[in-house]
């Protein structure tokens, strides 16, 4: 666990909704026992006066600094944006560009003849007009 000073303003990135929020920490608690030693903090919200809350408690990432915290935020925002845009271009390709590739009929030349490859699998022979020649 990392360790602060009473003092300390911290940032909290919240886990269950987008936010964050200032706590500065009021008191560090140790407490040793025959286990081992075991410290936490108290900490109190910038947006409440005279409400405290057990660090370990708050659901959250703690940063020690506001630009620490940004960056998080920005990482986060952006890998979020990132897997809508993808999903969003899967059901663009899946829906419409599919279509639009049917549409695209491949077509081979050779000498006088092109092929069409047609979407019932069957190919049909073309002959070129000579002034169509110079495409092969």
């Amino acid at each position: 666990m990392k360790t602060y000073e009473v003092g300390d303003v911290l940032w909290i990135v919240s886990s269950s909704r987008p936010g964050i929020q200032a706590v500065r920490v009021t008191e560090e608690l140790i407490k040793k026992t025959m286990s081992g030693t075991n410290t936490s903090y108290m900490v109190e919200s910038a947006g409440s006066e005279n409400k405290y809350y057990s660090l370990e408690k708050i659901n959250g990432m703690v940063f020690k600094t506001s630009d620490e915290a940004k960056t998080h935020m920005l990482s986060s925002a952006e890998k979020a944006i990132d897997n809508m845009l993808t999903s969003q271009m899967t059901l663009v390709h899946q829906r419409w560009l599919k279509e639009k590739d049917k549409e695209t009929v491949p077509v081979e030349k050779s000498d006088e003849y092109a092929y069409l490859d047609l979407e019932n699998g069957q190919k049909a022979k073309i002959k070129l007009p000579p002034e169509l020649g110079d495409l092969k």
